[in-house]
């Protein structure tokens, strides 16, 4: 316990909280402005890129730290966003030219590129293989270049593993790197907090609600969608952060004898918020994983650390516990008595989302497309038909029919994560990404040896990787930055909180 107890507090002094949680205050408070006044936002653009210049050519780690608190709290990238050329350039991709720039910089500098002295880099190598020989594919069948670029774009992520160990060389740093992220997923709690008592009370506020949700539906930043009962669902995109941290940080709890003891405060304050993320979220991916997942971890704590049932039965009531203040927490917050406000009953809140699974039209568009997906799949078996591959079928959702009254769509991304990898890279695709993450896996299971102290830490790492390979069943992730920055996260962990592996690496950089 005194073990992980270290491990949590070395997390916590790694960054100063504070001045973190006011940056990105900051640069919410200029997103929000630049949405109302576009001038003012090419202003902020281009000075936030610039200042991002600045910090990562002194320090390529906190332009790392820089990148990724962005895709915690930007979910699609583009808080930010000028048009340039007949195109709109998103932060994201300014910050991403900008870490390579200064990661050629620093490879010169430090006269070594560490990818290639770094333990994974040959599941690493394979990959980026396969994601250069998709494109290309894609060309050979039709595929225009305009599709094959913006599908392939989410996979280009995977690339920033060099300039991250090039960066992170160290366990203080990856501390830091994981303080930054779980700041940015405390504010993203507060702020959805903040949205679900906005948009419940939306005859109080008039003036204010329709320019913050078209703020929040221009930026990409999420979706708001008011249900029958008058649940406002509140869904970013970037919540995922909260489902890792909460079996993350919850592992790390779950070795902790006492809630009440001063070690249990931080990753209790986390799990609990996270798991409230998670229920107002209104993701049945989400919430399907968490349950499979929470079950994983209690058959590991139970059949491999020998956990008793007394001690299982303590952490499943902290667990309720914690739901049940989330419950009335979110319920309290709804039901916020002012003039005009209309309740909303407590038990529709569990219920909105669990009835007509197969008739309700998102749920029921994913059943209509999985035939013709999977029919697509059989057409080029071994290699796919290459990224930018696009498919019609036909769908009943709302949202879909406001552009296309006959029900007929064509897209190249599909809700169907595994189903798009076997239809664009096809059998071999598939092996490929199985061995990455079976590399990775493997990787964090060596490195989590009895004797290590950040043992617990390395097994809730991996348990949340296999909870984000779950969601990627029906929304996918693993193509898309947000899943692709956690996996490079993991991927950073697992060698340097193996036993002084750390240490090897920077000798060899050295």
């Amino acid at each position: 316990m005194d073990k992980i107890s270290a491990s949590i507090q070395d997390i916590r002094q790694s960054l100063r909280f504070g001045w973190v949680a006011l940056a990105i205050v900051v640069i919410e408070v200029l997103s929000f402005a630049g949405f109302a006044f576009p001038a003012f936002q090419h202003i902020v653009f281009f000075c936030f890129l610039f200042a991002a210049l600045l910090i990562t050519l002194k320090n390529l780690h906190y332009g790392i730290i820089i990148l990724l608190m962005e895709l915690c709290v930007g979910s699609k990238g583009y808080l930010f966003a000028v048009p340039v050329g007949g195109m709109t350039i998103s932060i994201r991709l300014g910050l991403f030219i900008i870490i390579f720039f200064c990661y050629l910089i620093w490879i010169i500098r430090e006269r070594s590129m560490t990818f290639f002295h770094w333990p994974l880099r040959y599941p690493y190598m394979l990959l980026f293989a396969m994601i250069l020989i998709s494109p290309l594919v894609g060309r050979f069948h039709g595929n225009t270049l305009s599709n094959i670029f913006f599908d392939a774009n989410g996979y280009l992520y995977f690339l920033l593993i060099g300039p991250m160990t090039q960066a992170i060389k160290n366990r203080k740093q990856l501390n830091q790197l994981l303080a930054a992220v779980t700041v940015a997923a405390l504010l993203i709690a507060l702020e959805t907090l903040v949205l679900l008592f906005l948009f419940s009370h939306i005859k109080n506020f008039p003036q204010s609600w329709y320019v913050i949700y078209r703020w929040i539906r221009e930026t990409g930043v999420g979706e708001v969608t008011i249900f029958g009962s008058g649940f406002p669902r509140i869904f970013f995109q970037s919540h995922l952060y909260q489902t890792m941290l909460f079996f993350f940080f919850g592992f790390l709890l779950a070795h902790i004898p006492t809630i009440r003891s001063r070690a249990a405060q931080f990753p209790f304050i986390i799990t609990t918020s996270s798991l409230m993320i998670i229920f107002l979220s209104y993701s049945r991916s989400f919430w399907l994983a968490t349950f499979v997942g929470l079950g994983m971890a209690f058959f590991w704590l139970f059949w491999k650390e020998k956990v008793s049932w007394r001690r299982l039965g303590i952490t499943l009531g902290i667990l309720l516990m914690m739901f049940v203040m989330d419950f009335g927490i979110a319920y309290g917050i709804i039901n916020i008595p002012l003039s005009g406000s209309s309740g909303v009953n407590a038990s529709s809140l569990l219920t909105q989302r669990t009835k007509d699974i197969s008739t309700e039209p998102a749920a029921a568009s994913r059943w209509q497309l999985l035939k013709p997906l999977a029919q697509k799949a059989m057409e080029h078996p071994l290699l796919g038909s290459g990224l930018g591959s696009t498919l019609t079928y036909h769908t009943a959702d709302p949202r879909v029919l406001e552009q296309h009254p006959n029900g007929e769509y064509t897209t190249y991304a599909f809700e169907w994560g595994y189903g798009d990898l076997a239809f664009k890279f096809g059998f071999i695709g598939l092996l490929v990404f199985g061995y990455f993450f079976f590399s990775i896996i493997h990787s964090g299971w060596q490195a989590a040896q009895p004797h290590n102290q950040y043992a617990p830490m390395i097994r809730g790492f991996i348990l949340s990787l296999v909870v984000l390979l779950g969601i990627h069943f029906f929304t996918p992730y693993v193509n898309h930055p947000l899943g692709i920055g956690w996996i490079l996260i993991i991927s950073i962990a697992f060698p340097l909180l193996g036993t002084n592996t750390h240490s090897s690496i920077e000798k060899k950089q050295s």
